[in-house]
């Protein structure tokens, strides 16, 4: 399929309070489960599999980048030098030295943005609720319990 040709479920939306009210609830629903540094890559990843459109992802990440916490604005300066004031004193970290945790934290770098099933399913109804599209909760119950059903019945199945 040419790229130009490409539709995703969600290609615009308009702006407006009840649009803003889902989106911050959606960012909301999503900062509980990932680091706000890697929900502009979810949103990378909805858009390649056609879940929204380019220039929502970008929307989306850029208000997602809004709601992160502001750093006070002389962290850098403070990083750049050793400072020893009466109570504070603040060293620079050597740059070859890397703690454990810091390894850690490179080691599940990738993984930070990934959801369970579920919570991509919930993601989804927030796509459907900003493309103007009803969801009823009770046909994604229905669905989720006809998918248990048929996990059981594969389960058993290769018990035998």
């Amino acid at each position: 399929m040419d790229p130009e040709e490409r539709y995703s479920a969600l290609e615009s939306f308009d702006i407006d309070s009840r649009t803003n009210m889902i989106i911050m609830r959606w960012l909301s629903f999503l900062m509980d489960r990932i680091d706000v540094e890697a929900i502009p890559r979810l949103f990378g990843f909805y858009s390649r599999i056609g879940w929204i459109g380019e220039d929502v992802a970008e929307y989306l990440a850029s208000v997602s980048q809004g709601t992160k916490k502001a750093e006070p604005e002389m962290a850098e300066a403070i990083l750049d030098d050793e400072i020893i004031d009466h109570n504070l004193v603040v060293t620079k970290k050597r740059p070859g030295k890397r703690s454990s945790l810091d390894a850690l934290a490179l080691a599940t770098e990738e993984k930070e943005w990934r959801l369970t099933p579920e919570d991509h399913m919930k993601s989804w109804m927030f796509v459907m609720e900003l493309a103007g599209i009803d969801v009823d909760k009770n046909i994604w119950c229905e669905v989720e319990e006809r998918i248990g059903r048929f996990e059981t019945s594969l389960a058993d199945y290769y018990r035998v």
